[in-house]
């Protein structure tokens, strides 16, 4: 039978042994620097999506700290010594969303419990046709109106719903070619204001290339898209979304407010819709428009920033057609 005092000395022998065998020794540092390392990062995950666990805190720090460490060592590295500080759930998970931020600038997560949906994607397009359009947006829906001549139509009350009004699906369908063909004019104008009407346009209708602007949430995921892994070329990926779609939201928005205000280039939109709603090959028709301020070369803004002259060469970049 093993005596009080013998056992006092069991960890001073394990201790001893360990400093002594190298094996040992590596392992211990390993599991000190980097203990997700003698883990298998799939049952790690498994666990957390499993459903079961959705609700743990300790799963939910376990799976940042397993996404962090594929993702951003360095978050890794931060949370892995709070941990041994003695940090709590709260603290965990401010420091991954903090360090998600840095890592990847324009990507937010409020919180670890959301990691269950994948790489965070905001989606902000617009569903014209549905009826909760021309509440969300009266803005939108009225240009879309003056412009276009897309006025709201009235359905007939069924059995379980009340009679609203909506832009019909065909009539806006029907516009696509001719917003394509005005987008196309205003990008080879070069210049502002023009890129950002082109943005407006592309924007009103679904027609950026961008995900997060061309869908809204439930659109995205009736289509049957799966959640974006996390892994890093999907954050890379999300991130560069997140900073083009800002830059496009910044556009839209001045180019609302100078539409409200530029009686000229309000009126060339009208008329050379118009021209091209009377025409029978709208490829022949010539557009025109105001004299905008030619903005020459531009050097390339600071990383975020969205002004005018980010958004022209954003559309110089991404839009503009080649030779």
């Amino acid at each position: 039978m093993t005596t009080p005092q013998e056992l006092q000395t069991v960890p001073a022998f394990l201790m001893h042994a360990m400093q002594n065998d190298v094996r040992i020794s590596l392992a211990n540092t390993a599991a000190w620097l980097d203990p997700l390392r003698l883990l298998e990062p799939g049952l790690i995950e498994e666990a957390y999506f499993d459903g079961a666990y959705e609700e743990d805190p300790d799963a939910l720090a376990m799976y940042a700290l397993s996404v962090a460490r594929r993702c951003f060592p360095s978050v890794y590295c931060e949370l892995v010594e709070g941990l041994r500080a003695g940090w709590d759930f709260r603290q965990i998970e401010s420091a991954f969303c903090a360090g998600l931020r840095r890592a990847y600038p324009h990507l937010e997560l409020e919180a670890l419990y959301d990691m269950v949906y994948g790489v965070p994607l905001p989606f902000v397009g617009l569903d014209v046709t549905s009826p909760e359009f021309l509440d969300d947006h009266p803005d939108y829906a009225a240009l879309l109106a003056d412009t276009f001549d897309l006025h709201p139509v009235s359905t007939p009350a069924t059995r379980w719903r009340n009679p609203y009004a909506v832009i019909n699906e065909n009539n806006f369908d029907a516009q696509q070619p001719i917003a394509r063909h005005v987008i196309k004019s205003l990008i080879a104008q070069d210049c502002q204001p023009c890129a950002d009407l082109a943005f407006l346009l592309m924007f009103l209708f679904s027609c950026t290339g961008n995900s997060l602007l061309d869908f809204s949430a439930n659109a995205y995921w009736e289509v049957g898209f799966e959640p974006l892994d996390w892994e890093p070329d999907a954050l890379s990926m999300t991130d560069e979304a997140c900073r083009e779609m800002t830059i496009v939201l910044y556009a839209v928005g001045r180019s609302m407010q100078r539409l409200a205000e530029d009686d000229a280039l309000s009126s060339a939109l009208k008329t050379n819709i118009a021209a091209l709603k009377a025409a029978e090959r709208i490829e022949n028709v010539a557009l025109n428009w105001p004299d905008g301020h030619r903005s020459g070369s531009l050097e390339p803004g600071a990383p975020g920033e969205t002004g005018p002259d980010s958004c022209l060469l954003f559309l110089r970049h991404c839009y503009a057609e080649t030779d």
